[in-house]
C-alpha cells in the first residue's frame, strides 16, 4: 500500500483527532471572548450564544470548562436571585481573565498570520 493510499475513515479519525486538540483553547478563548463582550453572562445564555454563531457546545463540555477558568481566575462567578425565576450564576472576567484574553488573541492573531503566509508561500511560485 502507498502513502497515497487511504480510507475516507482514516481520513476522518485524523481530522477528528485534531480537531479535538485545536478545539480545546479555540473553546477556552471564544467563551472568554462572549463572557467580554456581554460583561456578565451565565452559562445557558454562553452556550445559546456559542450556538447562535455556530459553536456546538453542550452543557456537559461548557460547566467543566467554566468550573476550570474559574480556577484559573480567569472568570468569577457569582449567584444570583431574581424576583421571579431561578437562581443563576453569572460570570464576568476577571482583570487577569482580560489580561489573559488579550496575551491569547495577539497570539492567535500571530499564529494565524505565520499560518496564512505559509499558505501563500505555495502560491507564489
Amino acid at each position: 500500500m502507498s502513502e497515497l493510499d487511504f480510507s475516507q475513515e482514516e481520513l476522518a479519525k485524523a481530522l477528528e483527532k485534531w480537531q479535538g486538540q485545536n478545539r480545546k483553547g479555540f473553546l477556552e478563548l471564544c467563551i472568554l471572548r462572549c463572557v467580554q463582550v456581554h460583561k456578565r453572562v451565565y452559562g445557558y445564555a454562553i452556550m445559546e450564544l456559542m450556538q447562535d454563531v455556530g459553536i456546538d457546545l453542550g452543557e456537559g463540555s461548557l460547566y467543566p470548562l467554566l468550573n476550570r477558568l474559574i480556577k484559573e481566575k480567569t472568570l468569577s462567578a457569582s449567584w444570583e436571585t431574581p424576583a421571579e425565576g431561578h437562581p443563576r450564576k453569572y460570570y464576568s472576567l476577571t482583570l487577569f481573565g482580560l489580561a489573559f484574553l488579550d496575551a491569547a488573541d495577539s497570539s492567535y492573531a500571530k499564529d494565524r498570520e505565520a499560518y496564512d503566509k505559509l499558505a501563500k508561500i505555495g502560491g507564489q511560485s
